[in-house]
């Protein structure tokens, strides 16, 4: 390949924290921050969005493909940002590194989510990996799952820098996010 796919690069680092050996992940988290300014630029013009968009098809530089729009990558690359400052206590990480990935792709999802006429937020209209069509998915279990990961550790680190506005945001999007639909499975499969 001439790229990266986020869905097969990140299964190299999900496993370091656990494993005792949280640096090994920092070569990884490091250059997705290094990306971070194509990343805004790549949300705005493809989505018209603040923060920052992460696609699953990418290389080292920053190129990223914008087609299909998979919403996940960045929520994903942020949980792993959080999950290696937690095993590391490392101040300098969390502010140069975890810190910046997560607030930008929490303020592109929170930009992309919008509210129902009931008052319940919803994630944006996403797509599903390994789908070759232009199939969008509304709600969809993914981006819910990652999102009340994401957004409630997000939440305890703006605050703890003074971002109490933003926190904010974040806790009232999962207080009245929309439960994922779940369709249950025949006894007789």
């Amino acid at each position: 390949w001439n790229h990266c796919y986020h869905w097969n690069q990140q299964q190299v680092t999900w496993p370091c924290a656990a494993a005792g050996h949280p640096e090994l992940a920092h070569g990884w988290l490091r250059m997705r921050r290094d990306q971070l300014p194509r990343m805004i630029d790549s949300a705005r013009r493809r989505f018209d969005a603040d923060g920052a968009w992460y696609s699953d098809v990418f290389d080292r530089r920053g190129w990223q493909s914008e087609d299909p729009p998979i919403t996940t990558p960045g929520l994903q690359i942020a949980l792993d940002a959080w999950r290696t400052w937690r095993h590391t206590g490392d101040e300098t990480f969390l502010r140069e590194i975890a810190w910046p990935l997560m607030r930008e792709v929490c303020r592109f999802s929170l930009d992309r989510g919008y509210d129902d006429e009931n008052g319940l937020w919803h994630p944006s209209i996403g797509h599903p990996y390994e789908h070759a069509s232009s199939y969008d998915v509304r709600d969809g279990l993914t981006d819910i799952a990652h999102i009340r990961a994401v957004f409630p550790k997000a939440a305890q680190i703006a605050d703890r820098f003074g971002e109490h506005a933003f926190a904010d945001q974040l806790r009232d999007a999962v207080n009245r996010m929309v439960e994922p639909e779940l369709i249950p499975i025949p006894d007789h499969y």
